[in-house]
């Protein structure tokens, strides 16, 4: 259900405070001051998705304080903020962050803060629900990060992602349908992947060379990938998720590959490969690869040197 509310339905004296009790219900808590004599001149839409909520507003200069009162009324784990035009700027007693048009504030609702938005500001925020933010206990540690999201620098337009202009189109038109709330999914989504890179930066990359260079190894497994990159098990599993797999297909999966290619060269025995491949038995070995291949290791070698002829 898509709820809306506009600051301009209130006499201008009125404006902030009827901002005020809005959003302690519909966001959290918070002190509100105008930076002009007309009040808070905002208004907001926000509708329930798969991975939390999804807020849109257009809203002129204020100064929101949740240092005194920080309490986020959805509980929610984190808040993605990305500016569509104008500009957002956090504060906490650990970090500071200032956005413009194409960038994401990440952070935590519960760690007291202020955030500031100049005249002219859009933006759609997201609050990520709990559980729905994989390494969201990391962010407990690192309270804000400013993310790039491929934005333009003329807000909502051509350079924008798809995904981004439709939810900001549909929540500021009252399109609350089905199609807006898999896009608000969709872009909740890239916006957790490219969070968790930021928070994490290579740890696929530093776990797939540590199996490449341990493939030989019968004991490699996901308990020894994760301790390697300094990973729990769990959050090695959501890492290889976001790439459409998991850590102990991709180990079986570059297994068979430096056996076809082992086979393919024809100078090693099938016993010779198995063990190459971090296989304990010939007869293993054999059974798993015709499962990957549709065919024995000796008749996939065979192929392979025909076709090389």
């Amino acid at each position: 259900m898509l709820e809306r509310f506009s600051t301009l339905d209130y006499p201008a004296a009125q404006r902030t405070e009827a901002w005020r009790e809005h959003l302690s219900e519909a966001l959290f808590v918070a002190d509100y001051r105008p930076l002009s004599e007309e009040g808070i001149v905002s208004d907001h839409a926000a509708m329930e998705v798969d991975a939390g909520r999804v807020h849109s507003f257009a809203s002129n200069g204020h100064v929101v304080d949740l240092t005194g009162t920080a309490r986020s009324g959805s509980g929610a784990s984190l808040y993605f903020t990305t500016v569509l035009s104008g500009r957002a700027m956090y504060w906490s007693r650990r970090a500071m962050e200032i956005a413009g048009p194409g960038d994401t504030l990440v952070y935590d609702p519960a760690d007291p803060f202020f955030i500031s938005f100049h005249d002219d500001t859009r933006l759609v925020l997201f609050e990520s629900g709990e559980g729905g933010m994989p390494l969201a206990e990391e962010w407990r540690r690192r309270p804000c990060a400013r993310l790039r999201t491929g934005l333009s620098r003329s807000g909502a337009g051509a350079g924008a992602p798809e995904a981004l202009q439709h939810v900001y189109a549909g929540l500021r038109g009252g399109g609350g349908d089905a199609r807006l709330g898999t896009a608000a999914d969709r872009l909740i989504r890239a916006l957790e992947r490219t969070a968790r890179e930021t928070l994490a930066p290579g740890h696929y990359s530093a776990a797939v060379r540590h199996i490449e260079t341990r493939l030989h190894e019968p004991g490699l497994g996901v308990r020894e990938v994760a301790a390697a990159v300094h990973l729990s098990e769990r959050q090695l599993a959501r890492v290889f998720e976001e790439r459409g797999g998991s850590p102990s297909r991709f180990i079986a999966d570059a297994r068979m590959r430096r056996a076809e290619e082992l086979l393919a060269t024809g100078d090693r025995s099938v016993r010779e490969v198995a063990a190459a491949c971090g296989y304990a038995s010939a007869s293993h070995f054999s059974h798993a690869f015709r499962a990957h291949a549709g065919c024995s290791p000796t008749a996939y070698r065979g192929r392979a040197l025909a076709g090389s002829a």
